[in-house]
């Protein structure tokens, strides 16, 4: 792990807090907002040990389009059972409901194709680089968007919900957090399910979110127990996006599984229709590896 100080966490300011975690600002001063500290306090050791290699995890995906882990800590309480875990990460300024009410209140009821490709492209290369290292999100949902100070868009919560089985997720079918991004194949499981199970599930959850993202989160996405919903929102999308960007996006929310297209065909898609756009960022994506090349022995 990666040098920690202690003495740069802000504890008299809290940017956001969770079922068991507290996230702070870390820096020299609250005018240094470049990271963040995000604590957890585990009871149990069944709590403790799965967080450790979700931990391992997460600092082991370093990717231009995932929020990365950058340094942590782990301390003991009196109770050997108990610990408190601070994991240091780069400073985001909002998360998807954040950006999708910003734009709403321009009084916009959905974003241009330029910037629907571009976002989109970001997310998938970040979903990709996960599903070749094997890994499967799991929880994909709105919450788990966020933006940096450049406008940029990345998945967070890498390793944090790699132990959710599938009875786990579809107990949360009726959270309005969670439950809109969720496979119908989860909902329905019939059977237990598999690694590839779930990296399918990840597509359909990252082309709801897409979906939310272009259309500004319409109402009828909150509707949980409507099996229409999905289709309705294709229908939108039909009419205000392109042909080739709607067919990619059916792809993604395809209510067959063995059908849906996997992350690999839709990168490659998004390169054969809008390579134009498409190919500086993954220009800058080779920019990031030879930086992150450059740092790995530095202690911060």
């Amino acid at each position: 792990m990666l040098k920690f100080h202690h003495d740069k966490i802000i504890k008299e300011e809290i940017l956001a807090k969770g079922s068991n975690s507290i996230i702070y600002p870390y820096g020299k001063s609250k005018s240094d907002n470049k990271w963040v500290v995000k604590h957890i306090h585990t009871k149990t050791q069944n709590e403790f040990l799965p967080l450790i290699k979700n931990l391992l995890i997460g600092f082991n995906c370093q990717y231009p389009n995932i929020v990365s882990f950058e340094g942590c800590d782990i301390v003991p309480r009196d109770d050997d059972a108990e610990y408190d875990i601070y994991i240091k990460m780069p400073r985001m300024i909002d998360n998807l409901n954040g950006l999708i009410n910003e734009m709403k209140s321009q009084n916009k009821t959905s974003i241009q194709e330029q910037d629907a490709v571009e976002y989109t492209y970001s997310l998938v290369n970040g979903l990709k680089y996960l599903h070749e290292k094997g890994l499967a999100h799991k929880n994909i949902k709105a919450s788990n968007v966020l933006i940096d100070k450049e406008r940029k868009i990345k998945l967070s919560d890498i390793g944090a919900n790699m132990n959710l089985t599938g009875t786990e997720l579809n107990h949360l079918k009726n959270n309005p957090e969670v439950g809109p991004y969720i496979a119908p194949e989860i909902i329905n499981q019939e059977i237990t399910l598999t690694k590839q199970d779930f990296l399918k599930s990840d597509v359909w959850s990252l082309g709801m979110i897409i979906v939310e993202l272009c259309l500004l989160k319409p109402d009828y996405l909150n509707e949980l127990d409507n099996p229409s919903t999905a289709e309705k929102a294709l229908d939108e999308i039909q009419e205000k996006y392109s042909s080739k960007f709607a067919n990619i996006l059916k792809g993604m929310i395809c209510r067959n599984p063995e059908e849906r297209k996997t992350i690999k065909e839709i990168h490659q898609a998004f390169l054969n229709e809008f390579s134009s756009i498409l190919v500086p960022n993954d220009l800058n994506n080779k920019e990031f590896f030879q930086a992150q090349n450059s740092r790995r022995n530095v202690m911060v």
